[in-house]
């Protein structure tokens, strides 16, 4: 470590002054005069390479101090010249600490008749430090740019000296002499250059008032000139709408190619309300804010992406507040039933703080259906429309109206759409009837309710076309019909709610055949020459046509005659035999028989006389 080198005085030597008086016979005595090191005391500590300043006090009793003449040694070397010490005796003399150990000094008075007072003090050398730098500008991890300005900062200090007495210097193993600085009363020195694209050792040097120098050093790396970073927002879509007091989260990507993502600071403006706030990107780039509190008004969102230099990008949305519209549901009513097929109403009033009816958009739709409709309400603010051919089930309604901004309002409804059973498959039995035949309904194939409700059946009779109120039911009684009408019958199923398509069936009454109950021969028994008579009884015929009936007689098997009488004589033991057909005139029905056996006629005694 370099040091200061002293000043060394030469001091003269002093002749001793005599005088030389005539004799007068007297002797005059002369008292030495007096000498004392007063600062710094003696055994103090003085610093190597500074300056101390001796001080001392000179008297004599026989002469004025302005008489007396000082000198002060630093060893064996003059300090400082012979010099007069004040009036009131001081002496003062700045020596510069050597190197070594110790320091010794001695005052010498001296008065105008020769005579010397001395005094002595040893000092201890406390050697002089070097200065002390800390560089905290630029950094082994900072990302410096060759066309931006770099901050070199460094903090210096000295044991002995202000910081303030430093010199300052800096340096670059690649650019040279960077320049000098003085440092403030803290022991801070700042000053900017520009340093070349490459490696760079910066060193920093100090130098204190004894001559002794420090130095601290970093290790840089300069880029080329900075890329500004890029930038842009991803959410939300530009041109869209929140509603007041609602919490948006604006969503954006960052980038740059010198420093990662998260060292880019990000700041977000709206030209109607101002500084919005800062967020800080990850390391993938990704940013960001979100508020609540922007005012109603449309809203020019920027932005600001700053690198560590301060190079800028800036990106930026439209982004409107306001009150969304407002829907109340009118019809369907909450549960509303309608019949598949049938038109059902829909309608509701819609409104909007901002904009008139005709900016607004009114949507219905059907979980089941889709879109039943969309457009504007009329200038009221009405929304209305009738729907048919809607899909069988139970519904859920969602209207939704939106504002010219995208702000929307939505409400739900209910309803249910009634599925229509379908139609049975039918038959008449008989598939042949005839007058005394009950007509009777056969379900062949049920009615389908698309819900799965229970179903009833409703019948309605036509006599040759015209309805007849002789039957509501499955069964048309025989008693209604007569021969040759035509029935037909119409079925329906119903739900309880609608009522399905109608089958039918019809059928034409055929005659019906006549009965007879039975038919008998009298007399009974028959006699070989008796007259027989058949009678036929129980005559019956449904469509009430007349007894048209037939008979025919047989004698041991061989017809023997018709009509309802038949007139012997009989061959006794003959079996003679009626059978009766009836008949309406039209159909002849089962006949009924009777048979006798002719018996031998019994003798006559047609007088008796007593003699």
């Amino acid at each position: 470590m370099p040091r200061s080198v002293p000043v060394v005085l030469t001091l003269a030597s002093l002749g001793v002054l005599s005088a030389c008086r005539p004799d007068t016979g007297l002797t005059k005595f002369n008292s030495e005069p007096e000498a004392q090191i007063t600062a710094p005391s003696d055994g103090a500590a003085v610093l190597e390479g500074t300056t101390v300043t001796l001080r001392g006090q000179a008297s004599d009793p026989n002469h004025p101090t302005t008489q007396l003449l000082a000198r002060w040694f630093a060893g064996d070397t003059e300090a400082c010249a012979s010099t007069a010490p004040a009036a009131d005796g001081t002496t003062t003399c700045d020596v510069l600490v050597p190197d070594g150990d110790a320091l010794a000094v001695r005052l010498e008075v001296l008065d105008p008749e020769g005579s010397a007072g001395t005094a002595e003090a040893s000092y201890a050398i406390t050697p002089n430090q070097a200065p002390l730098a800390s560089i905290a500008s630029p950094s082994a991890d900072g990302v410096y740019y060759s066309d931006q300005l770099v901050v070199l900062r460094a903090t210096v200090d000295d044991a002995e000296d202000e910081a303030s007495a430093l010199q300052v210097r800096w340096e670059s193993n690649r650019d040279g002499e960077l320049g000098q600085a003085t440092p403030n009363s803290e022991g801070l020195v700042e000053s900017f250059v520009n340093l070349t694209q490459g490696a760079h050792a910066v060193q920093v040097f100090v130098t204190d008032s004894a001559g002794n120098e420090g130095q601290a050093t970093v290790l840089v790396d300069v880029g080329p000139p900075n890329t500004a970073p890029g930038c842009g927002i991803t959410a939300p879509s530009d041109g869209g709408a929140g509603v007041d007091g609602a919490r948006v989260d604006f969503v954006g990507a960052v980038s740059d190619v010198d420093i990662p993502s998260d060292r880019l600071s990000v700041r977000w403006t709206s030209d109607k309300d101002g500084d919005l706030g800062a967020s800080t990107p990850d390391t993938a780039g990704s940013v960001t804010f979100s508020t609540s509190a922007l005012s109603v008004n449309t809203h020019r969102i920027t932005m600001t992406v700053t690198d560590e230099v301060g190079a800028t990008c800036t990106t930026g949305l439209t982004w409107t507040v306001g009150t969304p519209p407002e829907v109340t549901l009118e019809t369907p009513l909450p549960g509303e039933v309608v019949n598949e097929g049938e038109g059902l109403s829909f309608s509701a009033i819609v409104s909007d703080r901002e904009d008139v009816a005709g900016d607004l958009t009114v949507r219905w739709e059907s979980d089941r259906d889709g879109l039943l409709y969309e457009g504007p309400p009329d200038s009221t603010g009405v929304s209305q429309f009738i729907a048919r051919d809607l899909t069988a089930g139970d519904h859920v309604l969602t209207v939704t109206v939106t504002d010219s901004t995208g702000l929307t309002a939505t409400t739900l409804g209910t309803y249910t759409v009634n599925g229509i059973p379908g139609a049975p498959t039918i038959s008449l039995t008989p598939t042949t009837p005839a007058t005394d035949d009950d007509l009777v309904v056969r379900i062949d194939a049920p009615a389908v309710d698309p819900e799965g409700d229970p179903l009833t059946y409703t019948y309605a009779w036509t006599r040759d076309g015209v309805a007849s109120a002789a039957s509501t039911s499955a069964t048309l009684p025989a008693s209604a019909t007569t021969d040759g009408e035509v029935w037909a019958v119409e079925v329906s199923a119903s739900d309880g709610l609608a009522s399905g398509p109608l089958a039918r069936a019809r059928v034409t009454i055929a005659n019906s055949v006549p009965t007879l109950a039975s038919a008998s021969i009298t007399p009974d028994p028959a006699r070989r020459n008796d007259t027989l008579t058949c009678t036929a009884s129980g005559y019956r015929d449904a469509d009430g046509d007349p007894d048209l009936s037939t008979y025919a007689w047989t004698v041991n098997g061989t017809a023997a005659g018709t009509g309802a009488t038949l007139t012997g004589p009989f061959v006794v033991g003959a079996l003679v035999a009626c059978t009766v057909t009836p008949n309406d005139g039209k159909d002849t029905g089962t006949p009924v028989r009777d048979s006798v056996t002719i018996e031998n006629t019994l003798p006559v005694v047609s007088s008796v006389t007593l003699t």
